[in-house]
């Protein structure tokens, strides 16, 4: 029973409530339905009140019957606008209870029994009007949910079903018919514990789209292979709908259009959630990759300024340049010559005496001009010639400066890959291509990677070694995707692999159902704690980072793409200069015969 709190709260504020509600139903229902004789003030208070009197009474026989009047109507163009009606009910009282909960006495309770009749109304509505639909659904759900994983691994829906295991396939459809039945009963509004913080409540309808989107889009599924799944329940249900209500056209159109909303409120919830992670992602991914950017080229113009002194707008210029100004340059240089010009005088004086060995009057004082012009220059510049001589031109400020130039260089490299990388990421999703999945053979990918890195391996006396143990296993993917990281494993491992290492391959079969890659080195390892860092964006591990220049980006984006093909990507090392091993295991595809052949133990 409803609280006698709430029943008064209806019944103090009924004009308020049936005010809002009037204007709530102009906002939502057809013109067609509004212009309707029975669609005036008087006749909503009368519903109103044989609303509250089925509340109080907990029996809705009234209601019922007044529900098929109105849904059978020639008025009514469509059975959904009662249902929009009953929600726009539900909807106004809570408005109402909102503006006065501050005043009133046990609100809290009021909430929850506002919130309980609007349940109510749904499911007394849903099962008033679907009898035949709930009937359908209940006797013919085991053969919906076999025809369902049927065809969901096909083209009919999508191939990209089929790199899912039974059990992930089971799963997705058993939740999705119970989720079907809920709304068809009106009951996708009943608290269940929220899929990501159990601690927390959600309804039912909002538990089954974050299970789909926390599931589906790590997976790469496109949207429009979700919707087709999806929306292939009512393909499955119509014909049996059909046959079950024979020539009762009001019962079949009914039930259709309930069979219809159902979709509709399944197709778009999942397709405005799945969008808003999408997007979430995306953006994520460029924050990350802006955010480094932006680290990189900060360093960029702090160490110029220092290499420069370009001057402060508060303070002015509060140091010398590590290098030569112009003017200074122009200095060293008047020095130089004067400098050379000085020696010049000497050496022909020494070597213009004349017979008696005594000098040469006009050499004499050609030397004295010249050492009088290179005192009088070093009078006047002796302090910056100091600056030249004892920081500008040391060796330590030299290799200091080289130093500073390569941060800035090194900022440089790496802002433009990471600008290269971001802009080949928003040119991949403006030009994707839908993916074309096919039976690949795993062997022919890892061979033509290992075949690419042998000139690297050689290049550097490493031992490279592919031990094919899975030749005939095939997977199902996108062949332009999944071989990338299997190349990318590869160059990695010769990568950080030092001189006269040694790198092994290794393709496996791993149980009945998978296939394992492999590949170890004997490189610089992976510090402990920073094995996860590895697969992150724009992420590298400590020891990583002094070794070559690289974005961070290959690797997380190879993840992405083995879980897209429901595969995994891992790594294990026994720390720094134990070298690594990095891990793909993706599940092997098997046409049908294969598969009738594994059910049937041949």
């Amino acid at each position: 029973m409803f609280s006698d709190t709430a029943i008064h709260f209806l019944q103090s504020y009924e004009a308020n409530i049936v005010q809002r509600w009037s204007e709530l139903a102009r906002q939502r229902l057809s013109p067609d339905l509004l212009s309707g004789s029975w669609f005036q003030d008087s006749a909503l208070r009368r519903l109103y009140r044989q609303l509250i009197d089925a509340f109080v009474r907990r029996v809705y026989r009234d209601l019922n019957r007044t529900i098929e009047t109105l849904s059978r109507s020639v008025e009514t163009p469509s059975p959904l606008e009662i249902k929009l009606l009953l929600d726009g009910f539900a909807s106004s009282a809570y408005e109402e209870f909102e503006l006065r909960e501050d005043s009133l006495r046990d609100a809290q309770q009021i909430r929850a029994d506002l919130n309980a009749m609007g349940q109510t109304l749904k499911q007394v509505y849903s099962e008033r009007l679907c009898p035949q639909l709930l009937t359908v659904f209940q006797h013919h759900r085991d053969d919906i949910r076999e025809r369902w994983l049927r065809d969901l691994p096909t083209a009919r829906i999508s191939d990209h079903f089929s790199l899912l295991s039974e059990e992930d396939q089971e799963t997705f459809v058993d939740h999705t018919l119970d989720t079907y039945e809920a709304i068809i009963r009106g009951r996708e509004g009943a608290l269940v514990p929220h899929p990501q913080e159990p601690q927390t409540a959600c309804t039912r309808y909002e538990a089954w789209i974050y299970r789909q989107v926390d599931y589906f889009t790590p997976k790469g599924f496109a949207l429009l292979a979700l919707q087709k799944a999806v929306a292939h329940f009512g393909e499955l249900v119509e014909p049996l709908l059909a046959r079950a209500v024979g020539g009762d056209a009001w019962t079949y159109r009914v039930s259709t259009l309930l069979l219809g909303e159902a979709e509709r409120m399944m197709v778009e919830g999942l397709s405005d959630a799945y969008m808003e992670r999408f997007t979430k992602d995306v953006y994520g991914e460029v924050g990350i990759m802006l955010h480094r950017i932006k680290n990189k080229l900060t360093s960029v113009p702090s160490t110029m300024r220092t290499v420069l002194a370009v001057a402060d707008e508060e303070y002015g210029a509060m140091f010398d340049p590590m290098v030569l100004t112009v003017e200074e340059a122009g200095t060293w240089s008047e020095y130089d010559q004067l400098a050379s010009a000085a020696i010049e005088a000497e050496n022909a004086l020494l070597n213009g005496t004349s017979a008696g060995g005594a000098p040469e009057p006009e050499a004499l004082e050609q030397l004295r001009q010249a050492h009088a012009s290179l005192a009088e220059f070093t009078a006047v510049n002796g302090e910056r010639l100091e600056t030249i001589r004892n920081f500008k031109n040391n060796v330590a400020s030299a290799e200091m400066l080289h130093e500073m130039l390569g941060i800035v260089y090194e900022g440089g490299l790496q802002t433009q890959q990471l600008t290269q990388e971001l802009q080949l990421r928003m040119n991949e999703m403006y030009e994707r291509e839908p993916p074309r999945l096919e039976a690949l053979h795993i062997s022919e990918l890892v061979g033509d990677a290992c075949h690419e890195a042998e000139v690297d391996a050689r290049a550097k006396d490493i031992t490279f070694t592919f031990h094919n143990r899975a030749e005939g296993v095939r997977i199902f993917g996108v062949r332009r995707d999944i071989g990338r990281p299997f190349v990318q494993v590869i160059d990695n491992a010769i990568k950080y692999t030092p001189q006269s290492g040694e790198v092994t391959v290794t393709l496996q079969p791993d149980g009945d159902d998978h296939v394992l890659f492999s590949c170890k080195d004997t490189g610089i390892g992976i510090p402990p704690g920073e094995e996860e860092q590895v697969c992150s964006l724009c992420e590298r591990c400590s020891n990583a980072k002094e070794f070559a220049s690289g974005t961070g980006t290959g690797l997380y984006y190879d993840r992405i793409t083995v879980m897209e093909h429901n595969g995994e990507m891992w790594l294990e090392s026994g720390g720094v200069g134990q070298g690594s091993t990095f891990f793909i295991r993706l599940p092997v595809h098997k046409d049908g015969s294969e598969a009738a052949a594994a059910g049937n133990g041949e």
